[in-house]
């Protein structure tokens, strides 16, 4: 699946849906290398343009100017990956490279152990299913 996605990114052919996405994610997130399979299908969906798109109008409202130090913005942040491949604006955050690069920081000192690499709250839910097991 993962390939298909990736061919279809980068021949110009239809951005996978929803549906589609999330199947890579429930996939990726339950092989033998969960954290690495996740970051891979995150990265492709980085270079989706239904993620420009999303990257794009959150820079525009935010007058590309950084949110957290008014330098000019170059980087979006997710604030959460609750509805990840769906994102409303405001769970978006337009930064600059540094201040980005500092909310990265932060999150990872405060990061809790365990497979949480930007689980939405429905495959966070899997998780917890699982360890309950």
């Amino acid at each position: 699946m993962r390939v298909d996605i990736l061919s279809r990114l980068t021949t110009g052919m239809p951005e996978p849906t929803i549906e589609e996405w999330r199947f890579m994610w429930d996939a990726a997130c339950r092989c033998a290398d969960p954290h690495e399979a996740c970051r891979q299908t995150y990265c492709m969906y980085l270079v989706s343009l239904r993620w420009k798109v999303r990257r794009q109008q959150r820079l525009m409202r935010d007058q590309w100017r950084c949110q957290d130090c008014g330098a000019r913005a170059t980087e979006v942040h997710h604030l959460t990956y609750d509805r990840l491949f769906e994102e409303l604006l405001n769970d978006l955050l337009s930064l600059c490279r540094r201040c980005h690069r500092l909310r990265h920081e932060e999150t990872e000192i405060m990061a809790p152990v365990g497979p949480t690499f930007g689980a939405p709250s429905w495959q966070r839910d899997f998780w917890e299913l699982d360890e309950a097991a």
